[in-house]
C-alpha cells in the first residue's frame, strides 16, 4: 500500500500512522512538522520525508522487513529513529540525514546509516554489522557501531566535542579530514572499542585523537600530529608524518614506521613513544623505498620510554639498516628482530658495536635476506635467517672471552654464513687455537675478512672448529699491502678439508695435521704455505707487478711423495726453487712462463727423473737441465726462435719446432 500523511488539524496536532502487513511506501508531506508516529510492518517498507524542512518530535521505526527511510534533505529535530528488525537503510549517499537532538537506532539487522551532520544527537548501528557513513559535521555528538563487526566511515567532515566509537566486535573506522577553517577534529575521540578494530586516518591532515580500546587493534594516524592510545591487547600503531604521541598501553605493541623521516629528524626521535606495559616494537613497514636507515648517531635518550625491540613489521624488499647509538640499550632497547621478513632480496644490517657496556647484552634475530650482524660488548645472542648472512666484529674480546664464544651465534638454515673480521684501529685481531667453538656457535660455516684492515689478522683454529661448522677461512678481502696475517688450522687431526685463503699481505697458511684435504690460496704477496698430511691442493695467484716470492713447506721428500700434493700457479712471474725429489714434474705449458728468470735452470735438481714442459715466449730462450736423471725436456714454439737448450747429464732430449726456425749450433 502507498499513502501519504497529511498535517493534522494545527501544526502541533499528533500525527500517527502505521503501515500494513504487506509492502508499504509512506510518505511523510512537508507540512507534518512535529509529533508525528510513522512505523512499519512485517514487509519491506519504504518511508520517505518528502521536502527539506525541520520536523520536530518524530518517531520513525521500521518493522520486521527491510526498510528504507529517506531523508529528503530535512532536519529532524528532538527525534527518535529505528530501524527495528532485519536490515535497514537510513539515507544514501545522494540523501543525507541531519540530525539535531537526535537518537538514530539501527535494527537488529545489518544496516546502512549515511548522515550529513549531527548536533547534540546519538547514531547507534545497535546489532549485526552496519556501515555507517557521516560527510559533513558530528558536534557534541556519539557515533557508535554497535554490536558485531562495524565500519564507520568519517569523510571530509568537522568533528567536535564528539565521541565515535566502534564498541563490540571487530570494526573498521576510516578518518579523511581534510584540516581547514571549516574543518577539524577538536575535543574528541576515536575508540575502536571491544574487539580486534582497524582505524585509518592516512588521508586525514587534521590532528586526532585516536584510541585501539580493547584487544589487538591497528591504529593508523594522520598526517598531522596525533595522539593514539593502544589500550589493551598487543596494537599496531602507525603515526605517520608529523609528531605524535603514541601511547601502546597493555600488551606487547608495534610502532610501525615507512620512512625514515617520520622516526628520526636531526638524531632525535621525532614521536613521543610510550610503549607502557610488554615488550614494545618499532617496527620497519614496507614502504617500497630502497633503504630504512636508523643511523649511529640517532639518539634514543627522549621522547622513549617502555620501547625494548626494533623489528620488521612484514616481508620486505626495503633495505633495513639499523646502527644503534650508544644511549639505546640504557633507554631501554633489547632486541632488534628482522625475523617477520621473510623476503630474501635485500641486505640488512644490525650494527650494535656502539654498545660499550660489558653486561648490556642484545638479542639480534635476522631476516631470510643477506644479513650482516653486529653484537656489541655484551654477551649478545645473535641468530641469522635462511639467507647468507654475516657476523661482524671488530675485537678479538668481543668474539672470545675466556677461549669461549662470547655471544649466541646461530647462523640459520645458510649454508656459507660467516664471521666478517671488520677494520678495528688496532694492531691484530687474534682467534687462538685455545679459542673454542664447541659451544654458542651454530650453523656458521666462515671466517672472513670483511674488508682492508690495517690490522694483522691471526686465525689459529681449535681441532673442534671444523666439528662447529667451520670449513672456510677467506682473508681475500683484505687488499691491504704488506699485512702478515696468520692462517693456520694444524690442530686439525680429522679427516676434515678446509678452504684457507689469504690476502694482499705476506701470509702464512698451514693446513690441517690430519688427513684431510685442504685447499691453501696464498693470494697476493710473498706468502709462506704449508701443507699438512692430507693430500692438499695449493693455488698461488700472483697479481703483483713484481716478481712474488712463495715458500711452500712440506713439499719435499716423503711429503711430496706420500702427499701427492698439486701446485697451480696464476699468470703471474713465478719463482720456484729447492727440487729435491727423485720424480718432480714442472708444467707452465699454459701461459707462456719464463721458468727460472735465470735462464731455465733447475740448478740444485740431483739424480733424479725431470720433465720440462713450456711454450717460448717472446725472444731468446734459454733451458737448461743439469742432473744424472733420464731428464726429458719438451719445447714448442710457434713463432720464436729455439736456442741455447742444454743438456749437461746423460739423459735424452726431445725437442720439437712448431712454425719457428731452429737456429744451428743452438743446440747444445
Amino acid at each position: 500500500m502507498a499513502f501519504t500523511t497529511v498535517p493534522g488539524a494545527s501544526a502541533s496536532d499528533a500525527t500517527s500512522y502505521v503501515g500494513t502487513s504487506g509492502i508499504d511506501s509512506l510518505t511523510l508531506s512537508a507540512g507534518a512538522a512535529s509529533n508525528v508516529f510513522v512505523g512499519s510492518q512485517q514487509a519491506n517498507d519504504t518511508i520517505t520525508l518528502q521536502g527539506a524542512v525541520e520536523r520536530t518530535t518524530h518517531t520513525i521505526k521500521g518493522g520486521q522487513g527491510n526498510d528504507v527511510v529517506s531523508f529528503g534533505g530535512g532536519t529532524l529535530t528532538t527525534s527518535f529513529l529505528n530501524g527495528n528488525k532485519d536490515t535497514d537503510t537510513f539515507g544514501s549517499a545522494a540523501d543525507l540525514g541531519t540530525l539535531n537532538t537526535t537518537t538514530l537506532q539501527g535494527g537488529q539487522g545489518t544496516d546502512s546509516i549515511f548522515i550529513g551532520s549531527a548536533t547534540d544527537s546519538i547514531i547507534n548501528g545497535n546489532k549485526q554489522a552496519d556501515t555507517i557513513t557521516l560527510a559533513t559535521s558530528l558536534s557534541g555528538s556519539e557515533l557508535r557501531g554497535g554490536a558485531d563487526n562495524d565500519t564507520i566511515s568519517i569523510g571530509n567532515a568537522s568533528v567536535t566535542n564528539s565521541l565515535v566509537h566502534g564498541d563490540l566486535g571487530n570494526d573498521a573506522i576510516t578518518i579523511a579530514i581534510n584540516a581547514s577553517a571549516d574543518r577539524a577534529y577538536t575535543n574528541s575521540t576515536t575508540n575502536g572499542g571491544a574487539g580486534t578494530d582497524t582505524i585509518t586516518a592516512a588521508n586525514s591532515t587534521a590532528s586526532l585523537l585516536l584510541a585501539g580500546g580493547d584487544d589487538a587493534d591497528t591504529v593508523s594516524g594522520s598526517t598531522n600530529s596525533d595522539t593514539i592510545n593502544g589500550g589493551a591487547g598487543n596494537d599496531s600503531i602507525q603515526g605517520n608524518a608529523g609528531p605524535d604521541q603514541l601511547n601502546g598501553g597493555v600488551g606487547d605493541d608495534s610502532f610501525a614506521y615507512v620512512a625514515t623521516a617520520d622516526l628520526f629528524n636531526g638524531n632525535a626521535l621525532v614521536d613521543v613513544l610510550d610503549g607502557a606495559t610488554g615488550t614494545d616494537s618499532v617496527a620497519i613497514n614496507n614502504n617500497g623505498a630502497a633503504v630504512f636507515t636508523i643511523a649511529a648517531a640517532d639518539s634514543w635518550a627522549t621522547r622513549n620510554t617502555g620501547i625494548e625491540r626494533i623489528s620488521a613489521y612484514t616481508a620486505t624488499d626495503t633495505r633495513m639498516s639499523v646502527t644503534l647509538n650508544n644511549n639505546a640499550y640504557e633507554a631501554g632497547l633489547r632486541f632488534v628482530d628482522f625475523s617477520a621478513d621473510t623476503d630474501n632480496t635485500a641486505s640488512n644490517l644490525v650494527d650494535a658495536s656502539a654498545e660499550t657496556g660489558a653486561a648490556n647484552n642484545y638479542t639480534i634475530l635476522g631476516s631470510a635476506g643477506v644479513d650482516s650482524l653486529q653484537g656489541g660488548s655484551g654477551i649478545d645472542s645473535i641468530s641469522s635467517g635462511a639467507g647468507i648472512d654475516e657476523f661482524t666484529y671488530e675485537a678479538t674480546a668481543d668474539l672470545f672471552v675466556a677461549n669461549a664464544v662470547e655471544d649466541n651465534l646461530d647462523g640459520g638454515a645458510g649454508t656459507t654464513d660467516s664471521i666478517e673480521i671488520k677494520n678495528n684501529g688496532l694492531a691484530t685481531f687474534t682467534i687462538a687455537a685455545a679459542d673454542s667453538f664447541a659451544t654458542r656457535f651454530t650453523n656458521i660455516e666462515q671466517i672472513n675478512a670483511g674488508e682492508a684492515t690495517n690490522q694483522i689478522i691471526s686465525i689459529s683454529l681449535n681441532n673442534n672448529a671444523f666439528e662447529a661448522g667451520v670449513n672456510t677461512v677467506d682473508l681475500s678481502a683484505d687488499t691491504t699491502a704488506g699485512q702478515t696475517n696468520i692462517i693456520t688450522v694444524a690442530a686439525e687431526t680429522g679427516a676434515n678439508g678446509y678452504s684457507l685463503a689469504g690476502g694482499a699481505g705476506v701470509d702464512g697458511i698451514t693446513g690441517g695435521g690430519g688427513a684431510g684435504t685442504d685447499s691453501l690460496d696464498g693470494g697476493l704477496g710473498n706468502d709462506t704455505l704449508t701443507v699438512g698430511a692430507g693430500n692438499d691442493i695449493i693455488t698461488q695467484n700472483n697479481g703483483d707487478s713484481t716478481i712474488a716470492t712463495v715458500t711452500f713447506n712440506n713439499l719435499t721428500g716423503a711429503a711430496l711423495t706420500n702427499a701427492n700434493s698439486v701446485i697451480t700457479f696464476g699468470n703471474g712471474v713465478d719463482v720456484i726453487n729447492d727440487f729435491a725429489g727423485t720424480a718432480d714434474d714442472l708444467d707452465a705449458d699454459a701461459g707462456g712462463a719464463t721458468v727460472l728468470a735465470g735462464g731455465g735452470n733447475i740448478a740444485t735438481a740431483g739424480a733424479g727423473n725431470y720433465l720440462i714442459r713450456g711454450i717460448a715466449n717472446a725472444g731468446r730462450t734459454n733451458f737448461t737441465v743439469n742432473g744424472g736423471g733420464a731428464d726429458m725436456l719438451f719445447m714448442v714454439s710457434t713463432a720464436t726462435d729455439m736456442r741455447n737448450v742444454a743438456n749437461t747429464g746423460t739423459s735424452s732430449i726431445i725437442l720439437i719446432g712448431a712454425g719457428a726456425a731452429m737456429v744451428a749450433g743452438d743446440v747444445v
